[in-house]
This record gives structure tokens, C-alpha cells and sequence, in this order.
């Protein structure tokens, strides 16, 4: 009786667990950007800029797609944990959209906005 609770137990969470690693039907994960002080930025830079910034890593399509404002002209790239550059993407003042392809290989990166009005990273995983 106690193996028959245990196996139903068990086969609705591994039911459960499909159903949640199937709930992000979109197969994209946001990066969560921090931003940072950077030497790079502008000293005195004007406040009242509206600056945002994400970034979304598509794993159906493998890329990584970021959004930008008002950050300035710059770089985008992404780091690997042996501190290599992956990839880069000049930045133009007024770009408001940059797509980058994902690593391919397994691991943990770092994506770094490096602008004239905005430095920030974050980090995210490939597996």
C-alpha cells in the first residue's frame, strides 16, 4: 500500500515538473541587467535621460536579443568565464535594438552593455 501512495506521489510530481519546465511555451529567459558605474561613462551625464535597458536569451532560436535607450553610443559583448570575448556589437547613438547569436558552448557568460550614458552586465547560463 505504502509503495503504491509513493509511486502515484511520484508520478504526479514528475507530471508537475513537465508541466513547469513547459509553462515558458516562448523558450526565452530575461537577463537581468545591472547597471554599474563605469570609467566609461560620461562624467555629468544628464539625469533626466530615460535609460533602459534588457535583455531577453532566446533558447528556441539561440539568440540573445537586447533592448536599448538612450544609452549612447558603445559595445555590446559577451564574456566568457575565462574572461574571453564571445562576441561584440557596436553600439550607435539611437540604436534601440541589438541581436546577438547565444554561446553554443555550455556555460555561464557575462553580456555587458559598455555605452557612453549607460555600463551595466548580466550574467546567464548555457546549458
Amino acid at each position: 500500500m505504502k509503495k503504491s501512495i509513493l509511486t502515484i506521489i511520484a508520478a504526479v510530481m514528475c507530471c508537475f515538473t513537465v508541466f513547469a519546465t513547459d509553462s515558458n511555451e516562448s523558450g526565452k529567459t530575461s537577463i537581468y541587467i545591472k547597471e554599474l558605474i563605469g570609467s566609461n561613462v560620461e562624467v555629468g551625464r544628464e539625469r533626466d535621460l530615460f535609460i533602459s535597458v534588457s535583455a531577453v536569451l532566446d533558447h528556441t532560436d539561440n539568440i540573445i536579443e537586447i533592448e536599448l535607450n538612450d544609452v549612447g553610443s558603445g559595445d555590446v559583448y559577451i564574456v566568457d568565464s575565462n574572461n574571453g570575448v564571445v562576441d561584440s556589437v557596436p553600439v550607435i547613438s539611437g540604436t534601440t535594438d541589438v541581436i546577438m547569436p547565444a554561446p553554443t558552448v555550455d556555460g555561464y557568460y557575462i553580456l555587458v552593455i559598455s555605452c557612453s550614458h549607460y555600463y551595466g552586465e548580466g550574467v546567464f547560463s548555457i546549458r
